[in-house]
């Protein structure tokens, strides 16, 4: 996968992996709780589960694939919290929304997650824009000056993050970047304590 970006020319890429396309079964999401990360999470958020907010799985883990400094595969900075505002699911009463992405394939410090630390205790201006048929939040701030840096990630490597932390992917370095990406609900009384 990690050269996936030397062969996508054969491919309509924006067409075959639409988010849709790109979430995991079931049985991959179990597959997938049984590992080390997941008893990590639990024993820090006690047990949590994961959202479905797009409809297709009761639990959604997706992937996403980054090509090497291909600005169409990452969208603006942005907080997750206002995908929920513009109508992108629900949150169960008495839970907090909790994200986590995963890196599978990732070049440390050339590509993976950007993040603005300590932006989430800060109210940021967006808007929402209808992109591919979604409306879509657009932060309404000059990103170049948000001071983002990159999460010096190596594959396997997690970062647990707020759901109101400005972040966004960094599409650079020379191989396909893959990572995992799903949100917790997270009970009230485990959360951030």
């Amino acid at each position: 996968m990690s050269r996936y970006h030397e062969q996508c020319h054969l491919l309509d890429h924006k067409n075959m992996w639409p988010k849709s396309k790109r979430i995991l079964g079931s049985e991959a999401v179990q597959v997938i709780r049984q590992t080390s990360i997941f008893k990590t999470l639990e024993s820090e958020f006690g047990i949590f589960e994961i959202s479905g907010e797009d409809g297709i799985e009761k639990e959604e883990i997706y992937w996403r694939l980054v090509r090497p400094n291909n600005l169409t595969d990452v969208g603006p900075i942005h907080a997750d919290e206002w995908f929920w505002a513009l109508g992108h699911g629900t949150t169960p009463a008495g839970h907090q929304r909790v994200k986590v992405w995963i890196s599978i394939y990732s070049e440390m410090g050339q590509n993976g997650f950007k993040y603005v630390a300590g932006s989430h205790r800060k109210k940021w201006r967006y808007h929402g824009v209808l992109k591919d048929g979604l409306m879509k939040p657009q932060i309404d701030e000059d990103e170049s000056a948000l001071g983002a840096e990159i999460f010096m990630s190596q594959p396997g490597q997690a970062i647990v993050f707020h759901d109101k932390l400005l972040h966004g992917g960094a599409p650079g370095g020379s191989a396909t970047r893959v990572s995992l990406e799903f949100t917790m609900f997270v009970k009230d009384i485990n959360y951030f304590q």
